[in-house]
């Protein structure tokens, strides 16, 4: 604790945040290095400014853990937290246009950049599509990839998105990911798409919402810089969990909900 109320101190006298001092924070992607640091970048701004589609797909960086109370927040503001992606951070849709709660932006998030496509594309898949695009022999035909919908898609608009591009899918895994056959040119058409939150080759079983964010980040990178590393922050010394008390709410079945529906 003396280190976290020395950096507090330290703030004051500076004139400046203790936030301000903690410097940029690196999110490890398997496509990138996204490192975030303060306010929302130029890419990031103007397409919410733009409002060329309805929501945003951005990586945030909150300013603090997400409370309930700001998960409220943010539910009203129309913001989607999709995936938590580690140090504070998430994969969100946020609404853009006029509809983009720059407010709320400004006292929850410490920095924001857009996502581009090339994160919504598992590894294997990519190279895949740059062996196809570099090959001088025809093609052997389209791959059958999984793409995944954010949450808050219904399954009718992410049918209608894929026909929208000339494309049939089959309902998989929790009801808002879609077996469909592709080409390369099929893929980036939906990677654009801002309700696409992942696409990858169909290989085993399904990953279902929530275990997106183990597509999305490099966990074996995140490790691997954490052991570089040395030992952990002096703010965390001592600290074992020892002693935390641990609830587990459970609200019961969820008659309706779309994974009862494939049993049987």
């Amino acid at each position: 604790m003396r280190a976290r109320r020395g950096t507090w101190a330290l703030g004051l006298l500076l004139g400046c945040s203790a936030e301000a001092l903690e410097g940029p924070v690196k999110i490890e992607l398997h496509s990138r290095t996204v490192e975030l640091d303060r306010g929302l970048d130029a890419p990031l701004t103007e397409a919410l400014k733009e409002g060329e589609h309805d929501h945003v797909l951005a990586i945030l960086l909150f300013r603090r853990d997400v409370a309930p109370e700001d998960h409220r927040t943010l539910r009203e503001a129309g913001i989607d937290l999709l995936e938590f992606l580690g140090q504070d951070a998430y994969s969100a849709a946020v609404p853009a246009g006029g509809a983009t709660p720059w407010g709320v932006l400004d006292a929850l998030v410490r920095a924001g950049t857009a996502v581009i496509p090339d994160d919504k594309v598992s590894p294997a898949l990519a190279e895949v599509a740059r062996e196809a695009a570099g090959a001088a022999a025809e093609k052997d035909g389209p791959s059958r990839v999984v793409v995944a919908f954010r949450s808050a898609i219904t399954p009718e608009e992410s049918a209608k998105n894929l026909a929208s591009l000339g494309l049939r899918g089959e309902p998989v895994g929790d009801g808002r990911s879609y077996e469909v056959d592709v080409d390369e040119a099929s893929i980036d058409r939906l990677a654009i798409d801002p309700d696409v939150q992942w696409i990858e080759q169909v290989e085993g079983e399904v990953r279902l919402h929530g275990e997106l964010a183990n597509a999305w980040v490099n966990a074996a990178r995140v490790q691997r810089l954490d052991l570089d590393k040395g030992p952990p922050p002096a703010k965390f010394e001592g600290l074992s969990g020892a002693g935390a008390h641990v609830a587990i709410c459970d609200d019961g079945i969820e008659e309706e909900n779309v994974e009862f529906q494939q049993i049987g």
